[in-house]
């Protein structure tokens, strides 16, 4: 048994993921609060529902999900992907030659996420994903901040949870 108020866990990027959250006050009275069903689909760099504006490269790489990335160094180059889910979350690489990116939601600026990471570089990193969503179809915008001295940024896939 555990206290926590979050888990970070790997899990499949196909088929159906179950859980269950048991919520237990100090003195071990329990109770089953949520169950539920979520199903994570991985979608590639270069599926066609992936757009991209500015300047991007691709790059073959085995630390790739999907054996390819796409990379770019340019200020406001962009990527977009419109899916239908409840979550999004985007896999990059970090590294000390990573740079920042803003993220929109349908259009709504989110946060800015940085790549950087000091030493070697670390693959197939879920770099950030949103909060919950209103069920239906939804846009994730990237857009590259060109970061002084280490601009890069690399697109591996997204992860959407319906």
């Amino acid at each position: 048994q555990s206290l926590a108020t979050s888990l970070a866990t790997t899990m499949r990027t196909s088929g159906v993921v179950y859980y269950r959250v048991t919520a237990c006050d100090a003195t071990s009275n329990c109770i089953t609060s949520a169950t539920g069903a979520l199903t994570p689909r991985i979608t590639q760099q270069s599926s066609s529902l992936v757009r991209y504006g500015g300047a991007w490269y691709l790059y073959k790489s085995a630390s790739a999900s999907g054996t390819t990335l796409k990379w770019s160094r340019t200020r406001n180059a962009y990527v977009t992907y419109t899916f239908t889910g409840r979550r999004i979350g985007f896999v990059t690489i970090k590294g000390p030659t990573r740079g920042s990116v803003r993220v929109y939601i349908d259009g709504k600026y989110k946060l800015t996420v940085s790549l950087y990471k000091t030493g070697t570089n670390l693959g197939r990193v879920l770099a950030w994903q949103s909060g919950v969503l209103t069920a239906g179809k939804h846009t994730i915008t990237l857009q590259l901040v060109g970061t002084a001295g280490h601009p890069r940024v690399d697109i591996d896939a997204f992860v959407v949870m319906k």
